[in-house]
């Protein structure tokens, strides 16, 4: 179901180009379908497979589909927040406009907006990930800290890897 949203944003003009990472294209342009399909497959099959790798290393009897479920919640609030950012402004739009003192052409609460739900959005990832992770292995303290960053990182980078091969 998340894959098929997020190609439906991506066709709309968002990109997800990693776990954590979504973003408006830059200029408002629809994503390939054969890119689309890439970015989706890296940024959650991949990242499944990745996670389950890394978190069945450090716990080996926690099952894939725990997993699955840890990685698909904590990758919600980024689909949440991709219909945001296709109300704002492209990027390339942005970089052309002069923000004077006499002519606002982006208007604050715009920006505000954006930025509260970038972070946000990104910031209940984590929350959800640390939490499902804590949930699935029992770790707690410095080694739930220490599996999340090898994860997030881990996760990112192989779906990274994978877009710069498969979408060409």
């Amino acid at each position: 179901m998340q894959v098929a949203i997020g190609i439906g944003l991506s066709r709309s003009g968002v990109r997800f180009d990693g776990f954590l990472d979504v973003h408006r294209t830059l200029y408002g342009d629809s994503v390939p379908l054969g890119i689309a399909i890439v970015d989706q497959v890296a940024s959650l099959l991949v990242a499944i497979a990745v996670a389950a790798i890394i978190v069945r290393a450090w716990k080996p009897g926690v099952s894939v589909g725990s997993v699955a479920r840890v990685m698909g919640v904590a990758r919600l609030p980024l689909l949440l927040f991709a219909p945001i950012l296709l109300a704002l402004p492209v990027p390339a739009a942005l970089a052309a406009m002069t923000m004077s003192a006499s002519t606002r052409i982006v208007p604050p609460a715009t920006v505000v907006l954006a930025g509260v739900a970038a972070v946000g959005s990104f910031v209940c990832a984590i929350v959800l990930l640390v939490r499902g992770l804590r949930r699935i292995t029992g770790v707690l303290g410095w080694p739930l800290s220490g599996l999340t960053v090898v994860t997030v990182v881990f996760v990112e980078g192989a779906g990274k890897l994978v877009i710069a091969v498969l979408a060409r």
